[in-house]
This record gives C-alpha cells, sequence and structure tokens, in this order.
C-alpha cells in the first residue's frame, strides 16, 4: 500500500518503521530534518521536508494516490487540517491523531462532515485498554474484537496455575472453547501444535470470548477474584477518560495528584472520587494513604522511571494488580524482567490501532 504519514515523533516513529517492515511503500513528512534524515537512514522510506498540512507538500509526497495518510504530529489542529487536505487532494482513507477531550466529543461529526476516515486519542485508547485489563484480572493485557464478542488475552503462568503441566489437546478435549495462538517462553516464541504443554513462567496468548476465557482460568485464584478499588497516581489527561470508566465499573477510586490545580479541577469533575493532593512518590506519604488496602495501583505519572519506581514499591506492599504507564518502549524488557504485571504504552497502543486499521 502507498502510505503517507505526517510527524516523526513518537508515534510517527513507531508506525514508520512497523509499516516499513511490512514492505508498505512508506513516504514521512517532517518538519524537522534531522528527524527526518534520521527515520530515512534507519528505515525503507521516503522522505519530504516540509509542512504536512499544506497542498503542495502533500502532492510533492504523492498524496493525491496514495491509499491511506496518516496524521500525527504535535498538534490536533494540524493534524485534522492535513487529514481533510489530504482527503480533498485524493487520498482514499485519511487517519488524524486527536489528543483533546473537546474533539473527541465531537468525533463523529468531525469524521462524517469532514471526511476523516479514522480519528484516535492516545489518552482515551490508554484508559480504555486500563478499563479492559482491569475486567480480567488475571490478564496482563488484552485486546478486544468484533464490538468485544472476542478477546485475545495475555496472561503469565504462574507455579499454582491450573493450566501448568497441561497439553493443548487436554485443555481442548476438557471442553475450553479457546484458542492458544502463541506461547512466549523467555526469549522464544512459539506457535504451538496439539501437543505442546504449558510450562510455569509462560506467557501464553489465548483468544476467545470472555465467559470461556473465564472459564479457562477458573480454578485459579486471581481469575475469581473482582477489583473493587483503585489508587491511581498521577494521570494527566488519561484520568478524565479512565474515571468514568471506572466509576461505571462500580470501583471505589483515589487519585493522588501532585499539582495543587490540577487536583481541585479533577475533585470538580469527580465529586464521587477521593482527590488527594500530595506527592505520590513519597513512600511514606502512600502508607499513610493506606496504598497496600487497595486492589489495583495504577500509575500514570508523566514519568516512566517515577511509574516504575511506584509499581515496585506497589508489588512490595502486597497490591495484588499493577498497572504501570511507560513511554519509552525501550524500557519495556526491563519491566520484563521485574514482573511487574500490566504494562501501558499510550503510543504503541495508537500505533498497534493504526497497523491494525492499514
Amino acid at each position: 500500500m502507498n502510505i503517507v504519514i505526517v510527524g516523526a515523533g513518537k508515534v510517527g516513529e513507531e508506525l514508520t518503521r512497523s509499516l516499513a517492515k511490512e514492505k508498505h511503500d512508506v513516504v514521512l513528512i517532517e518538519k524537522d530534518g534531522r528527524k527526518l534524515n534520521q527515520l530515512i537512514s534507519m528505515a525503507d522510506i521516503n522522505g519530504i521536508h516540509g509542512n504536512g498540512a499544506i497542498y503542495k507538500t502533500q502532492l510533492e509526497a504523492g498524496v493525491d494516490h496514495c491509499d491511506i495518510f496518516i496524521a500525527v504530529t504535535h498538534s490536533d489542529e494540524t493534524n485534522i487540517i492535513a487529514a481533510i487536505t489530504a482527503r480533498k487532494a485524493g487520498a482514499a482513507k485519511t487517519i488524524a491523531r486527536v489528543r483533546d477531550p473537546e474533539f473527541s466529543l465531537q468525533m463523529g461529526f468531525v469524521r462524517e462532515t469532514l471526511g476523516i476516515t479514522l480519528m484516535i486519542n492516545p489518552e482515551l485508547e490508554a484508559a480504555t485498554d486500563i478499563a479492559r485489563i482491569l475486567q480480567f484480572p488475571f490478564v496482563l493485557d488484552v485486546e478486544q474484537f468484533m464490538n468485544g464478542r472476542v478477546n485475545i488475552i495475555e496472561v503469565r503462568l504462574g507455579p499454582s496455575s491450573s493450566l501448568v503441566g497441561q497439553s493443548l489437546s487436554q485443555i481442548k478435549s476438557s471442553g475450553h472453547n479457546i484458542l492458544v495462538c502463541i506461547i512466549q517462553r523467555g526469549e522464544e516464541i512459539i506457535i504451538p501444535r496439539g501437543d505442546a504443554i504449558l510450562m510455569e513462567g509462560d506467557r501464553v496468548h489465548v483468544t476467545g470470548n470472555a465467559e470461556d476465557l473465564m472459564r479457562l482460568f477458573a480454578a485459579d485464584k486471581n481469575a475469581r477474584q473482582r477489583l473493587t478499588s483503585a489508587l491511581i497516581i498521577g494521570g494527566g489527561r488519561i484520568i478524565h477518560y479512565l474515571l468514568p470508566m471506572l466509576l461505571k465499573m462500580r470501583m471505589r477510586v483515589k487519585v493522588i495528584e501532585v499539582e495543587p490545580e490540577s487536583a481541585d479541577i479533577l475533585a470538580a469533575d469527580f465529586p464521587e472520587v477521593e482527590i488527594v493532593c500530595g506527592d505520590g512518590t513519597n513512600q511514606s506519604f502512600l502508607r499513610e494513604e493506606r496504598m497496600s488496602s487497595y486492589d489495583t495501583v495504577i500509575s500514570l505519572t508523566g514519568i516512566d522511571e517515577e511509574n516504575l519506581l511506584l509499581s515496585l514499591f506497589a508489588r512490595q506492599q502486597g497490591v495484588p494488580k499493577i498497572i504501570t504507564k511507560v513511554n519509552r518502549t525501550d524500557l519495556l524488557k526491563v519491566i520484563d524482567c521485574t514482573n511487574l504485571g500490566s504494562v501501558i504504552t499510550p503510543r504503541r497502543l495508537v500505533a498497534d490501532n493504526i497497523i491494525r486499521f492499514v
């Protein structure tokens, strides 16, 4: 496919690398010449130095005959204008990254009226992913398809898991209507057959509907436990999308926010939620706020290292479910070694959703 991408930030870089690996013809438009040249040298793509919202620049990039146009700059307005221009120029489909909550409220109107095929919001995607994970307490990650009727979950098998030592054919013969797609054993990725035997420490990707997946893990204590309370540290824009979802799930929620002004806004917007203004990185303060009494701790500060330390402390305090937000993908392997639980990477969520659309 012929794909034009505007913006070489974190999401743009992730998209460019992934789509180039899949042998798509990618043209990247970027105003920063240094960033552009860096990506051109690292991936098999073409590059245009310029403003991706300008009609002339788009024509130079071949937007008039491209299959998909993707705008992922740091500016919502630039992305929307670029996508509208590309649609008028002849792009078959257009995608724009939009982060402002006010824009998100009118996504349907913008799509129908302005012809933008897909508008995607990183913070909304992250909040949705967190809410999905909390519905399945025993999973590391979950993806949903067909309006939630089909799920793909990722689970790490612990020593007490009822699945350890069983072959896939044994699991199937027990009446479980699921499919084990991938087994990750250390650095090895296994596409399993029926005689494959599951082992402690395996990260297993399983697909099925929610009822069948819950039935599969019903013997495990973690699968039976319903999460009823959450302590959130930080949050930024994500929290404005996440809190309504958690309240709908009837969870008791406390938020620790370091900035007084942000804490006041949250308290006004969400009177049902306990908002505490304080330093969520202070361990004594976290003990005072009874971190260990919560079913889940969600670390959402803007600093990856802080989130990692917070989650490590939460695990030390015996919190059953831990979710950590990380922006830098180079930290994911380090986190994997610590067995911290679920990790949310907003830029990767956006890139994965766009790639799935492509």
